[in-house]
């Protein structure tokens, strides 16, 4: 089977960056250290095609998946973790179909047609997650779906994949940590010792776990301290008010700008960050300090606590 031309490639892209998670297009790129072949297309790729492209860049590296447009990018999304390829398909796009495009590699379910051929992957970086246990390892059966063992680790994977999902959603920093223990489950399950991988992944959940409640302890200490210097303001305004000084109004008008720049429920890293350089610069919160009481130490902590448990 001949591989794509040109045009179909640019067409094919095109296309893909219409597609839905729903309704994807699929991909296949046989990678040679930071160059790459890559094929695109509305159905799956056929093995035949891969075998082309396998054959012209001289190697049997292969990464497949399907991909999806999302907000202005191009989703490659893989069940297993594939490295940092982004910059190779990037690369592709334009060397092949001379388009320039925005790729985005993600891992997660991805039916890319025939999981039991056995391909070389990428060695993973920093992806949290697992590559599947359906793959197998050239000259190696694969293990019996009647395993118990296998079938223990695959229930757990599907888990785990969630709560990674869950974590990088809540900006959560655990969902980085595990990708040491997702790798070591990944291996351990494609050397067929599902029981030590089992294990690993049981190490993953329980830092996403500590890693929740964490996260959920320093985001409700912030909102404590953030009311009680908000009770605070409330009452040095009323107090301001009922003095009906010359510069009452103005102070007012502080004490209320510095409320609505109190952020009810940081987020991000960036949000936080944002929020420790206002505290510690502005000169209104200096004011209002002075005139209430030191509201800034307080807060700046409650900040720094949840930094530690936000991803970078």
């Amino acid at each position: 089977m001949s591989l794509q031309t040109p045009e179909e490639l640019k067409t094919a892209l095109r296309n893909a960056v219409k597609a839905t998670d729903a309704k994807p297009h699929y991909f296949a790129l046989v990678l040679k250290g930071s160059e790459g072949l890559l094929v695109v297309d509305k159905r799956k790729i056929a093995p035949p095609m891969i075998d082309a492209a396998k054959k012209k860049v001289g190697s049997n590296t292969v990464v497949r998946g399907i991909c999806f447009g999302e907000d202005g990018s191009t989703v490659f999304q893989t069940l297993k973790p594939a490295g940092n390829v982004a910059a190779t398909i990037k690369k592709a796009a334009q060397s092949q179909a001379g388009l320039s495009i925005k790729p985005e590699l993600r891992v997660g379910a991805a039916d890319d047609g025939d999981e039991d051929e056995a391909e070389t992957q990428e060695t993973p970086t920093s992806d949290a997650s697992s590559r599947s246990t359906t793959s197998t390892t050239p000259g190696k059966a694969a293990p019996s779906a009647a395993d118990p063992a296998r079938t223990a680790y695959d229930t757990l994977l599907a888990r785990v994949r969630q709560e990674v999902k869950a974590a990088q959603a809540a900006g959560s920093a655990a969902a980085t940590k595990v990708a040491p223990l997702l790798r070591l489950a990944a291996d351990k399950a494609d050397a067929g010792d599902h029981r030590a991988a089992t294990q690993a992944l049981q190490g993953a959940q329980a830092v996403l776990e500590k890693g929740a409640a964490q996260l959920a302890a320093a985001a409700e200490a912030w909102r404590t301290r953030r009311a009680t210097a908000v009770s605070s303001l409330k009452a040095m305004a009323a107090q301001i008010a009922s003095a009906k000084h010359g510069s009452s109004a103005r102070a007012i008008l502080e004490i209320q700008a510095v409320m609505k720049n109190l952020t009810a429920e940081p987020k991000t890293l960036q949000q936080v960050s944002e929020l420790q350089r206002w505290l510690g610069t502005d000169e209104v919160v200096e004011d209002v300090c002075d005139l209430i009481e030191d509201l800034r130490t307080p807060l700046y902590e409650a900040l720094d606590d949840l930094r530690g448990q936000l991803a970078a």
